[in-house]
């Protein structure tokens, strides 16, 4: 009886306002991590590099959401809505994250405020590809000289996307001129470059460096400031005339707006964790990229730094969704 009525207490204290349950350590369920790219990508890459490593850190299945469409937008917009419980990401990158709601404020809802930085992973320059044929171009001079002859396209993985951007920035501090041809994903872009529909794309090192190695894509260009080990005989687009033309794309993970502090601190430290496995070491060299392991606070200053810049060039460029 003694023992039945001491239980009861117990039990009617925790129901009381004002009395301290211990809370469950996070996480307590698997994590979706959003892809606003299609599978392929460099960012559908980057992002099963990091499962393994972060479901091990966190004890929890980490698994991966390609939402591709609306060049990322649609993948951004989702987490944004999702409940703010720590158990949904985004991996976003400076296409999604900056430049979409630059380029249509009025279509594109999300903003950074929407978000809570997690942990800044890496970057990465583009390579500027055209298909391995005798007809295609064969330096970043050849095909500016082309532009201006004749009508050219460009191929991304859709607008606002990294990918986009990074040819816009060439053609605006170039002069050369291009149709945009927005796609939904890489592996569209890349596939119709190939089939010759379009004439030219600047993707990650991830995306096209399978493609060159078989022979599929000849690269003409890079646009990192100095030549990338995994293609020493491509030429940087400083080398090719254009000083200071330098354009990396980067990528980290964001959780929606009020997730709990806690819940960001785990998870930050597991994509940090993950990223120094021997796996994610070998595959980041092989992949030529470059780690930029921040926690949250130093990625939500790196991100305030480097919105205002490319804000500004899709101003001066005005570059508008189409």
């Amino acid at each position: 009886m003694i023992r039945a009525l001491s239980l009861g207490l117990a039990l009617a204290a925790c129901a009381l306002p004002g009395v301290a349950v211990a809370a469950q350590p996070f996480p307590q369920q698997q994590i979706r991590l959003i892809v606003t790219t299609a599978p392929g990508t460099g960012s559908d890459t980057i992002a099963r590099m990091l499962e393994p490593g972060m479901s091990e850190a966190l004890g929890q299945s980490v698994y991966v959401d390609n939402r591709p469409g609306a060049g990322g937008v649609l993948g951004m917009d989702l987490a944004a809505h999702a409940p703010p419980d720590g158990y949904t990401l985004v991996l976003g990158a400076n296409g999604t994250m900056i430049a979409s709601p630059a380029m249509n404020p009025q279509v594109v809802k999300y903003r950074m405020k929407d978000f809570v930085p997690v942990a800044g992973l890496l970057r990465s320059p583009f390579v500027m590809v055209v298909a391995n044929t005798p007809q295609a171009p064969k330096t970043a001079a050849e095909l500016i000289a082309r532009s201006k002859e004749k009508s050219l396209s460009y191929g991304s993985s859709g607008i606002g996307t990294i990918t986009h951007l990074a040819s816009e920035m060439f053609l605006y501090r170039t002069g050369a001129k291009a149709v945009h041809v927005p796609y939904r994903g890489s592996n569209q872009s890349l596939t119709d470059l190939m089939a010759g529909q379009v004439d030219f794309v600047s993707d990650t090192l991830p995306a096209v460096l399978p493609l060159i190695r078989s022979g599929k894509l000849r690269p003409i260009a890079v646009t990192s400031a100095s030549r990338v080990d995994v293609l020493p005989e491509v030429p940087t687009l400083v080398e090719s005339g254009f000083p200071g033309l330098v354009a990396t794309g980067w990528w980290g993970l964001l959780a929606p707006a009020g997730t709990p502090p806690e819940a960001v601190k785990a998870l930050s430290a597991a994509a940090l964790k993950a990223l120094q496995t021997a796996d994610a070491q070998t595959r980041i060299k092989g992949l030529e990229m470059e780690t930029m392991a921040m926690p949250p606070e130093a990625f939500a200053q790196f991100i305030r730094t480097e919105e205002p810049a490319w804000t500004e060039f899709i101003r001066k460029a005005n570059i508008r969704a189409e």
